[in-house]
């Protein structure tokens, strides 16, 4: 009854993501009017003037936001904390969101409840559109996931609130029902200590029917190398036979860097199924939808994509 359950909810999550495809514009007319009623008379909406959109089109208009003109914002929210949620939108604020720093110093974007939905609700499409896509149900409930991810919680605020590392956050944020399938335990993903937390997913997943392994690259390998070390075999579904999956984002991966992982991982017994996602600390911008495809899915039930001309 419980799979049942499920996979009508996911059924209909995953459709609605194969409507949005198909019909971008009301796809982004709901994020649109979902952002209006979050973000109304907030700071950041009136300061970007986004607080004065009324249409998509009048979105376009808007001069480009970035940290640098949302700084004095951001300081204000960072060192006032809590108190100063109004500032972001209408939910309170549960913390702060670091970058990688790709472009620049790595910087603190204010986390509130309503980040946190949209971060559920993406992570929801990604499981419901791949389940729908590929037809398998029958190890929804079965089988061990993999989760390999960077400690969650990187530092404080000044008043007390976490700031948090996403790809680590990501894999906390999994529903109850599904936590005795993930490996490491729920509890040991708070881990700091990188080997130390790879080491105990290691352990943890030995004997485990693990189907899937999900991380960015660099982590999903090493925690592959030190699992063939430890158990003495030349590939993985030696260990563990059902695996299939590889879930990740951080990096695009091409057919090459796939097929290394194929060689490293399987012994050619089986094709595994790669799941790319593209979530960015702002935003969880985009991900597979059908994994046997090219190309990903914009989240536009939930983002809001102003495209403009590379000359602009």
């Amino acid at each position: 009854m419980v799979t049942w359950a499920l996979r009508q909810h996911l059924t209909a999550r995953a459709k609605d993501v194969h409507r949005s495809m198909h019909d971008p514009r009301a796809a982004q007319l709901r994020a649109f009017d979902r952002l209006k009623k979050t973000l109304h008379g907030s700071g950041v909406s009136i300061q970007s003037g986004f607080d004065r959109c009324r249409t998509l089109e009048d979105c376009r208009h808007l001069p480009a936001s970035d940290s640098g003109s949302l700084s004095r914002i951001f300081t204000q929210i960072f060192t006032g904390g809590v108190r100063e949620s109004r500032l972001v939108g209408r939910t309170r604020l549960t913390g702060f969101a670091r970058t990688s720093g790709s472009f620049g110093e790595p910087k603190d974007i204010p986390m509130n409840r309503a980040y946190l939905r949209a971060l559920d609700r993406a992570l929801l499409r990604v499981v419901a559109s791949q389940r729908y896509t590929t037809g398998d149900w029958q190890t929804l409930l079965s089988g061990k996931r993999v989760v390999l991810g960077s400690r969650p919680r990187v530092g404080a605020s000044p008043t007390g609130l976490p700031i948090c590392d996403v790809s680590g956050l990501i894999f906390t944020r999994s529903w109850k029902l599904f936590r005795q399938r993930y490996i490491p335990k729920y509890e040991d993903l708070w881990i700091q200590d990188w080997s130390t937390k790879v080491e105990r997913a290691v352990e943890q997943a030995g004997g485990a029917d693990v189907i899937s392994i999900s991380g960015v690259p660099a982590l999903a390998m090493d925690f592959a190398d030190r699992a063939r070390a430890r158990y003495g075999v030349r590939n993985l579904n030696q260990i563990w036979p059902n695996l299939n999956q590889y879930h990740y984002g951080g990096v695009h991966l091409s057919d090459e860097q796939k097929q290394q992982i194929r060689d490293a991982w399987f012994d050619g017994s089986r094709l595994p199924i790669f799941v790319e996602t593209y979530f960015a600390t702002e935003a969880p911008l985009a991900f597979a939808f059908d994994p046997r495809d090219e190309g990903l899915a914009l989240n536009s039930l939930d983002i809001l994509f102003l495209f403009r001309p590379a000359s602009s």
